[in-house]
């Protein structure tokens, strides 16, 4: 089955056109995200995605790209994770959110004509699939108004007047981080209770995220509050994401 899944993977992307390429697993310098923790080796990192060497193709003139590349991260050990896996990542040029997203459904279903007879897909309801804002799930399960633009302080306010106070009571005091690890940390306590509100939703895309989490993704030309990222989630579990690249540098330096 997987040798089906990988030969599928390659057909699907070169149908659309998109070169197979391969970059250093081996590099000199980790991606600087603070939940992930990197392989160090005496030579170096082992990398945790190929997102910044594929990047660099990308600026270079290669408008359609795709990898199946070999990750490690450490400490990532569990029925769901493991410290080294395989990982799909791909890009495109010139495309919005909503052609991603496509994208993720029509592979997902040209996958599942592969291997049908297997009867490994045959609970994936047909596309297209549900997408909903990440500020219409904060409200309809947690009753709070995301603005995408209000301080760690305040959303554990907004959290306290829905009831919710109980979660931050051992949390680390915000004041002690910077402004957004602080409201990435309260975020994402208030985020692991709506995955378990959607857990029964499947598969269910969750976009426009707010503009201090993700640094690369470009603002959204609905809410500049927010930003074009989407994440897909199946049975509540976080199985891909994406965004559209921020290419303006001078907002880039003012995120970093």
């Amino acid at each position: 089955m997987r040798y089906k899944l990988m030969r599928g993977v390659r057909e699907w992307f070169d149908k659309k056109k998109f070169i197979e390429i391969e970059t250093p697993f081996l590099v000199s310098a980790p991606s600087p995200e603070s939940q992930i923790f990197p392989v160090k080796t005496d030579s170096g990192f082992l990398i945790t995605s190929p997102e910044f060497q594929m990047k660099r193709l990308l600026v270079g003139g290669f408008e359609r790209i795709f990898q199946l590349a070999r990750c490690f991260r450490r400490d990532e050990i569990g029925a769901k994770h493991n410290p080294e896996f395989t990982l799909l990542e791909w890009y495109r040029s010139w495309v919005t959110l909503e052609v991603l997203m496509n994208d993720v459904e029509q592979l997902v279903m040209y996958l599942k004509k592969m291997i049908e007879e297997e009867n490994f897909f045959n609970h994936i309801p047909s596309p297209p699939w549900p997408r909903v804002k990440v500020r219409d799930l904060f409200k309809k399960h947690l009753g709070i108004e995301l603005e995408g633009s209000e301080t760690a302080d305040q959303l554990i306010e907004k959290a306290k007047i829905s009831g919710l106070g109980k979660l931050f009571y051992k949390s680390t005091n915000p004041s002690k981080l910077t402004k957004s690890l602080a409201y990435e940390q309260i975020f994402y306590q208030l985020w692991n209770k709506i995955e378990n509100e959607i857990s029964s939703s499947t598969p269910l895309f969750v976009y426009e995220w707010p503009l201090i989490l993700p640094s690369l993704a470009r603002k959204s030309y609905e809410d500049s509050k927010f930003v074009d990222r989407v994440e897909l989630y199946v049975k509540g579990m976080e199985l891909a994401n994406g965004f559209c690249e921020l290419t303006d540098f001078t907002e880039q330096r003012l995120r970093f």
